[in-house]
């Protein structure tokens, strides 16, 4: 199972996500379950908790309309991005083609001085990535 781990003794605050379904569940939003995250009990209706590894949270709640970013919503710091997107790879989540100038993605993850990236749309098209800093 991929763990998504930061690398920062910063205290991580939540992060939230809107989906463009207002009433969202579990079943509706598809992604959590493909990248390991688990549904916490503090969940409420149309709010959705989902809890990652050290104390990490992401906040899926229902919205009346999509959102229309063309840019990284969400960010998740990996220990070895190689390995967590084989992983998810596996578990049938599709990775996005991003290429900047000589950089080119090997096996879904690009490399550059600052570090590795690899990017993924959930069923919204919110762009999330994986990232391992150099």
């Amino acid at each position: 199972m991929a763990t998504i781990t930061r690398q920062s003794p910063a205290p991580i605050k939540p992060t939230t996500r809107p989906a463009s379904d207002p009433e969202v569940t579990p079943k509706s939003t598809g992604v959590p379950k493909k990248v390991g995250l688990t549904l916490s009990p503090k969940t409420v209706p149309n709010h959705l908790l989902f809890e990652g590894g050290d104390g990490t949270t992401l906040l899926v709640y229902g919205r009346p309309s999509p959102n229309l970013a063309d840019h990284t919503q969400v960010r998740f710091w990996c220990a070895d991005v190689a390995a967590d997107v084989s992983e998810l790879v596996g578990r049938g989540v599709a990775f996005d083609l991003v290429e900047f100038g000589d950089f080119k993605m090997v096996d879904h993850v690009l490399t550059t001085p600052v570090g590795s990236s690899a990017w993924f749309k959930d069923p919204d098209g919110n762009t999330i990535q994986l990232v391992q800093p150099a």
